[in-house]
């Protein structure tokens, strides 16, 4: 099949024109990028069952996953939160095993939405242009509509529920620090012999317990690592009713060697409040998208690559940032 493709850049001069595409070039300015990009929401009518056909939403330091993992419960599905710099910083064992090893990422937790009902069907899906994820979850008992992102300039996940003959419960399960990669040697995994059996057999001592606290109906869980070595603050408020509409606001912050990461989440939150209070929360979020994608445009006369192509796109600008970090979220 002879694909026809129209890319119009920012960064390049004039128009790059591909195979038999010169009949088809458009004005960047008469884009609807809108319009453009609705064909290409992700949508879902199965139930996600794990983390690689998850909804996702990032700004490139937090994000979220939303699925209901294998061995769940079935009136339950879950916001798996994620943060880019969540690292171990213990030094190695001896100073000669793997570092890799040791600058590990680490598990964080999630928030759990238990409904009365088993969940029976979903119906989601994720708004590119807004970069927001919105649907309905159907239950033996009911329903509820769902709403979530995370903010294109703050780092808040918001998340809400509007429940419909149904009671939704949100909890926070912290998940313990752990290198994957170590539990997965310790199972037998990996690589066998050598230096591995020393890595796999070196003592691992897990940091205390986390600390769980409220302060002004807002609920925070502080993860020391290990010999203090950073922390992590995951914070979080629900606002309004289970059987009705509520809304999660969450916020994470992972500090090393500073020890703040409780006092920038409860920055974080309050931030998110005042935004929602002069009704700009929403419309900040937004205007960060909406000026990304017209920074480029492609367009292939093959609807799934052209999709593809856009999903990145919106994958990218969830993931990192151009003043951020390697892309490295979740």
């Amino acid at each position: 099949m002879k694909l026809k493709i129209v890319l119009i850049a920012a960064a390049v001069i004039g128009i790059l024109r591909f195979a038999g595409a010169a009949d088809s070039v458009v004005s960047q300015t008469n884009i609807d990028y809108e319009a453009f990009l609705k064909q290409h929401n992700m949508v879902w009518d199965r139930i996600p069952n794990r983390w690689e056909v998850a909804p996702f939403t990032g700004n490139g330091n937090v994000g979220f996953l939303f699925y209901r993992a294998q061995g769940e419960a079935k009136n339950v599905i879950s916001i798996y939160a994620g943060r880019h710099d969540y690292y171990d910083h213990r030094e190695p064992h001896d100073g000669e095993e793997r570092l890799w090893i040791y600058r590990s990422r680490l598990p964080l937790g999630h928030f759990n939405l238990t409904s009365k009902g088993a969940i029976t069907n979903v119906d989601l899906r994720l708004d590119l242009w807004n970069a927001e994820l919105t649907g309905r979850i159907e239950t033996t008992k009911g329903s509820y509509a769902v709403r979530g992102f995370s903010h294109s300039l703050h780092d808040v996940i918001y998340f809400e529920t509007d429940a419909d003959n149904e009671s939704i419960r949100v909890t926070w399960h912290p998940d313990v620090p752990k290198a994957p990669v170590r539990t997965t040697l310790e199972a037998g995994g990996g690589p066998k012999g050598g230096g591995w059996d020393k890595v796999r057999n070196a003592p691992y001592e897990l940091p205390p317990e986390p600390t769980l606290t409220e302060e002004g109906g807002v609920r925070f869980c502080f993860q020391p690592l290990y010999k203090e070595r950073g922390e992590t603050t995951t914070g979080w408020e629900v606002l309004g009713e289970p059987s009705g509409k509520q809304t999660l606001l969450a916020s994470v912050h992972h500090s090393f060697p500073e020890h703040d990461s409780v006092e920038r989440v409860k920055r974080n939150l309050q931030k998110a409040r005042a935004l929602l209070a002069d009704d700009s929360f929403f419309a900040t979020h937004r205007k960060w998208w909406n000026e990304y994608y017209p920074l480029s445009f492609l367009t292939i006369n093959d609807p799934e690559k052209e999709a593809f192509y856009w999903i990145q796109m919106y994958k990218f600008a969830s993931a990192t940032r151009g003043n951020g970090p390697v892309m490295d979220l979740m």
